[in-house]
Parts: structure tokens; sequence; C-alpha cells
């Protein structure tokens, strides 16, 4: 009988040590792929969103991120904000932080339109929901659910540049212009740059562009390219910078070739390159409404967590304006 008991005693304590040696976390060998009603609905009791930055170095990516956070919490959301400081490889390491994390949904600025896929595919893959914006996910081969992107309609905007860049040089018998690219290979850069081209054809403006190089989006960038154009290029017109930041570094270039008559002109609105338009150092700028499109990213965030999202369209297209020296004093992004 004590032999029994013993026996009996001795499998309880084995089936106790067995269960005690369980309660620590286990690596999950699981891969388990959500079906397309997953990513759209996500958990309806998650009450925060992530959100994925490509970098927060630009001004602009933060008037975005304030505008994202104040549309949240007015939606009664948390937000966890992340910087992939221009790095893909950090993007979808963001993304699987924010996967662990549970969050209801998942808002993605792109570092690189192609590579950013994978991080939409870990997201369906866990059946978060991902709304691309400002940066669009490249999702033509369809590998990714993505509930919506909000976008700026870039060929819009580099039309209206162009258009502009036609009005102030209608007099000029021989106009040279320089255009100072963003990061090749970017959406935004094509886009930009076809609205802007497709808009001069035809016009006294087609046989205009002398130089184009890539300034990457930064401000030093643009004073190093623009400091390389001016070599080649001494008896410039006007500056088509596809960005802001690029545009400030060319506008500290030319003044330091003391070539002040140069017009520039810039696409986003920033707040530090407004106000170079209303102090005369930048001729305008095609302004983004950033709180807009942050905003209007949470909307749909919050709507793919609360399962309404059936009729969600391909794209949300966010319009620009142009701003210059006529309305740049006072003037408050949207």
């Amino acid at each position: 009988m004590k032999k029994r008991v013993s026996v009996i005693l001795a499998v309880v304590m084995l089936v106790f040590c067995l269960t005690g040696c369980n309660d620590g976390p286990q690596e999950n060998t699981d891969t388990t792929t959500a079906d397309s009603s997953d990513v759209s609905s996500g958990d309806a009791s998650a009450k925060e969103i992530g959100v994925v930055f490509c970098d927060l170095n630009n001004p602009v990516f933060v008037l975005m991120k304030e505008a994202i956070e104040e549309k949240a919490e007015e939606m009664g959301y948390t937000v966890t904000v992340l910087n992939s400081e221009g790095s893909s490889e950090t993007e979808l390491q963001n993304v699987q932080n924010l996967i662990s994390r549970k969050v209801g949904a998942i808002l993605l600025l792109a570092n690189d339109s192609d590579s950013a896929v994978n991080s939409a595919i870990a997201a369906n893959e866990a059946g978060i929901p991902i709304v691309g914006f400002n940066r669009p996910i490249n999702n033509d081969a369809g590998d990714a659910e993505i509930v919506t992107q909000v976008i700026t309609d870039n060929v819009s905007a580099g039309e209206t540049a162009a258009e502009q860049a036609i009005e102030l040089l209608a007099d000029d018998d021989d106009p040279q212009i320089a255009i100072l690219r963003g990061t090749l290979g970017v959406a935004s850069d094509l886009e930009r740059y076809e609205g802007f081209i497709s808009t001069i054809e035809g016009t006294t403006l087609e046989d205009a562009i002398v130089a184009e190089q890539s300034g990457n989006y930064n401000t030093q960038d643009g004073y190093t390219t623009m400091q390389n154009i001016l070599q080649a290029c001494p008896d410039l017109d006007l500056v088509y910078s596809e960005n802001d930041t690029m545009a400030i570094g060319a506008m500290n270039a030319l003044e330091g070739a003391q070539m002040t008559d140069v017009m520039i002109i810039g696409v986003d609105g920033s707040e530090e390159c407004i106000s170079y338009i209303v102090e005369g150092k930048v001729t305008a700028t095609v302004a983004q409404k950033f709180k807009t499109m942050g905003s209007t990213a949470v909307e749909w965030g919050v709507k793919a967590i609360e399962g309404e999202v059936e009729d969600a369209p391909e794209k949300v297209m966010i319009d620009t304006e142009l701003v210059t020296s006529e309305n740049a004093g006072g003037y408050e992004s949207k």
C-alpha cells in the first residue's frame, strides 16, 4: 500500500513540475495567416492604434504625428508612435513590435513603397488591419490586404508647381529650370515629377529643364546637389524642388552663390518654408494637407477596428493648395 501511494505521489509531482515549467514565456512556433475578414475587422476591444513613420526628421511628419494623436484621443483611442529612421528593416521590426502589443490597427507611412508590402503582410498574418498614409504601399501584385491608403494627390501637386512656373517665367525668352528630385524610386518622387513634366509639355518651358538630380528629400543633400548644379548651370531662373526641405537647402546654396534672384518652388507647405516665402527667399510651395491626412488615416483605422470598412476605397486622395507671398502671411497648415 505504501508503495502504491509513493508511486501516485511521484506521478502527481511530475505533472505539477511539468505544468510549472510552462508558466514562463514560450517561443511561438505557429505561423497563422489571417483571412481577409480578419484583416478588415481587427479586435474591437483594442483601443490602441500603432503608427509607424519612415522618419520624424521632416517637420511636416511631426505635424502629422500631432494631428494623429489629437484625432485618436478625440475618438477614444491611444496611440503608440514608432520611428523607422529611414530603414525598411527597422520599419518591419516596428510593425512586429506593434503586433506583439496587439494593437487594434496599424497606420504606416512607408519608408520605401516596394518593401513596405512586407510590413503589410506581417500585419495581415497577425489579423491586424493596416492603413497606408502619405507614401503609398506598393501592393500592385495584391500580396497584402490594405484597408485603404490616405495619400496626397502628388501628380496634381506637380501640375500645380508647373502651372506656377509657367506663369512666373512667361516673359523669359530663354528660361532655365533645375529640378531637385526626391528619393528615386519613391512613389511621390515619380508622381511629382510626372505631374510637372506633363504640364510643361507643349509650353514655352518644354525645353527649359537644364538639370535634374536627386536631393533625397533632405536639406543637406538639397544644398550639396544645388551647389553641383550651379557649377554646370550658372544661369538658372527657377528651381523646382519636390519637397520643402530640399528647397531650403537649395535656397542656402543660392544665397551662398549670391544668386538670390533665382526663384524656388517647393512641395509640402512646411512652416519653415512658408516663413521663407514671407521673407521673400522662397517663391512658392504646393502645400499638402498633413493634418487632414493624419486625421483621415486615424478615422479609417478606427473604422477597421470597428468592422466598418466593407466599402473602403483603394485610395483616399487628399488635395493640395498653392502658397505664395499673397497668402503665406498667417497661413495655417491644414
